[in-house]
């Protein structure tokens, strides 16, 4: 079983939880339990803070494998998003984020800053008695990523830290669907990722060499949410995802074993301040689904957010 979030972590933690700042999803946008409006509004701005402590690996058969003792691994992801309704059936979204990452292993630490390509969202809103929801979008793949290493290069780690995001040039499609009863709200969301075929030049390698082409795998997320409405203020929320990536490829050769597999469990609390502001908490893990993750890191989560919504 997974190690205990180290000192660092949790001093992330701590520091996620004290501030709200800006940014969006590398995923793709979906329906979820929270996007009830706060009132009848022409456009949202959402800005949240996550932070996930990076405690060992799964491998491509499912083994887990712990960090050693006294190495630690963090992740801080901002976003910024925001929509606006075009019409009562047509909406726009929009969003872009930002990482900071950072470990500490025997062979060396490392630490990186990266921006997530900008994601552009249109939902089309089709209503009925489960009110339907179909969103398309696409993210051009503009990114920037800074990194350092101290001690043995081998300590670098990757970006994928568990949390089914997706970075880099892709076109999504999906459907949502949401309804309110009573003083419930469920959600349930299907979407598919796919990635645009890149040209890739090894890092060791001079800047005008030889280059390769790669292709990501699709990818395929569902996710189900349930809501309670407690108060006129507060409610609280949970619900599961899961993940499946195929296999990338090398100059049309897949790369056998590169295939991914994710199922988290969420739990939240919203609080409505005032009719056009709302607060949201939330942590994520994938307990109990332990052995469910395939080519995933074991990451534990802490999320808070804002939400604007204008008339």
């Amino acid at each position: 079983m997974a190690k205990l979030i180290t000192k660092s972590a949790a001093g992330w933690i701590f520091l996620a939880l004290s501030f709200v700042g800006m940014s969006c999803s590398f995923a793709a946008e979906e329906v979820s339990v929270t996007d009830e409006p706060l009132h009848v509004n022409t456009y949202q701005v959402g800005f949240s803070n996550s932070v996930r402590a990076q405690q060992g690996s799964f491998d491509q058969y499912g083994a887990y494998h712990a960090y050693p003792d006294g190495s630690s691994s963090w992740a801080l992801t901002s976003n910024l998003n925001g929509s606006y309704r075009l019409s009562q059936k047509w909406e726009i979204d929009g969003g872009l984020s930002f990482r900071k990452s950072g470990s500490t292993f025997p062979t060396g630490d490392t630490n990186s800053f990266s921006y997530g390509s900008p994601l552009v969202d249109m939902k089309y809103h089709a209503g009925g008695w489960a009110h339907l929801v179909l969103h398309a979008g696409a993210s051009p793949g503009w990114s920037y990523k800074k990194s350092h290493s101290d001690g043995n290069p081998s300590a670098s780690l990757s970006d994928d830290f568990g949390d089914g995001q997706f970075q880099g040039a892709a076109a999504h499609l999906g459907v949502g669907a949401s309804r309110s009863i009573k003083r419930f709200r469920l959600a349930f969301d299907t979407t598919t990722i796919l990635p645009f075929q890149t040209r890739v030049t090894p890092l060791d390698g001079p800047p005008d060499g030889p280059s390769y082409s790669s292709h990501q795998g699709n990818r395929f997320q569902i996710s189900e949410g349930l809501g309670y409405t407690l108060t006129d203020q507060w409610g609280i929320n949970g619900g599961f995802k899961q993940m499946w990536g195929l296999d990338s490829t090398t100059e049309g050769a897949d790369n056998v074993g590169t295939a991914g597999r994710l199922f988290t469990t969420r739990v939240g609390a919203t609080y409505n301040a005032s009719p056009a502001w709302r607060w949201m908490a939330a942590f994520e893990t994938s307990e109990p689904f332990y052995n469910y993750a395939v080519n995933q890191s074991y990451s534990p989560a802490v999320s808070v957010g804002l939400t604007y919504a204008g008339i």
